[in-house]
């Protein structure tokens, strides 16, 4: 079995905690179990040590070695929350370092005061599309809201320290969201046990974030905390696993798909985008072929929205080359 590792901070110190059996809500202290599903020993010794100087509330972590027995996210995470000890829950990658204090003791103040309050993260967007690949699916239609820093742009400061980026147009401490990016998920312990992740059909590591999310923003609302510096060390792969998992999610909730906001619009066009994308990536990763690619597409959106894909197509190649033209400009002036 993989090694579960659990502690918790008191006001003496640290006190070893046996897990073996669930612990009754009644029970439960007021603060927040960490649950990290971990392969890189180090990485994940470096969250540890910036969750104890950080949390500002008692906590407790548990530390599912998945090295050996490489279950998928949703099951280690359901295995993890029946074994927690606290009223929260926080789901975070082994690459991450929180930089901000006491943000537990905010996330937990928010929940507490907040009654329709549901899954809290530092990434999200604002609409589920009907043709749904990521949380960010929005941009560039401002649909998104976030607060971390990205690996991908990899900006540093003058004294070496990472720049955190955000877009939060409302200026909300906490702004409304549909899904989430899995890398941090803080929610009630009572709301996952009601809602817990779908093992069944998520097996791997793609989509049970947005699945999760997407599930609970139906009848409560989810939240970007903006107010939270955190350094993610990775980006994601969109890999055949990946490109697998969006037609599970898709198809899955196709009856509730698109999802939004309040009255946010669901733009005709971003749509046609994201099917245009989801089937490039299909090919690519060779997850699936031209003729499994066309017919989800059907299925999912019709014949005539399926036949404007290869019509999109062109543009983005036409805006790509463009603006790599326009790049290249630049760089001579």
């Amino acid at each position: 079995m993989p090694v579960l590792a659990a502690c918790a901070a008191k006001s003496g110190g640290i006190v070893t905690q046996t897990v073996g059996k669930p612990v009754y809500m009644n029970e439960k202290i007021n603060g927040i179990s960490v649950i990290v599903c971990y392969r890189d020993p180090v990485r994940c010794e470096k969250l540890k040590n910036s969750i104890a100087d950080t949390i500002g509330v008692e906590y407790e972590i548990i530390a599912f070695d998945n090295s050996i027995e490489k279950w998928g996210l949703c099951r280690v995470y359901n295995h993890c929350a029946k074994k927690a000890g606290c009223r929260y829950l926080c789901f975070i990658h082994e690459d991450v370092v929180i930089v901000t204090k006491d943000w537990g003791a905010a996330l937990i103040k928010f929940a507490e005061s907040t009654p329709d309050c549901g899954v809290i993260g530092i990434a999200g967007g604002t609409v589920a599309h009907k043709n749904f690949i990521l949380w960010n699916d929005g941009w560039p239609d401002n649909n998104i809201r976030y607060r971390f820093w990205d690996p991908a742009e990899g900006k540093y400061g003058a004294d070496g320290t990472p720049i955190i980026k955000s877009y939060n147009p409302d200026n909300a401490a906490f702004a409304k969201v549909v899904t989430l990016d899995g890398c941090f998920l803080f929610a009630s312990w009572d709301l996952c046990a009601q809602k817990p992740f779908d093992e069944g059909t998520f097996t791997g590591f793609h989509l049970y974030d947005a699945d999760f999310t997407l599930k609970i923003a139906q009848t409560k609302q989810n939240y970007v905390c903006c107010k939270i510096d955190i350094y993610h060390y990775s980006g994601g792969t969109h890999n055949d696993d990946f490109c697998r998992g969006v037609r599970k999610f898709q198809i899955k909730w196709r009856s509730v798909l698109p999802f939004s906001v309040g009255s946010e619009k669901i733009s005709g066009w971003r749509e046609l985008n994201l099917a245009t994308e989801y089937i490039g990536k299909c090919l690519r990763s060779k997850a699936y072929g031209w003729g499994g690619s066309i017919s989800h597409s059907v299925r999912l959106n019709g014949y005539v929205f399926t036949a404007a894909t290869p019509f999109c197509f062109c543009v983005r190649k036409i805006l790509k080359l463009l603006t790599k033209l326009k790049i290249l400009k630049k760089r001579e002036t």
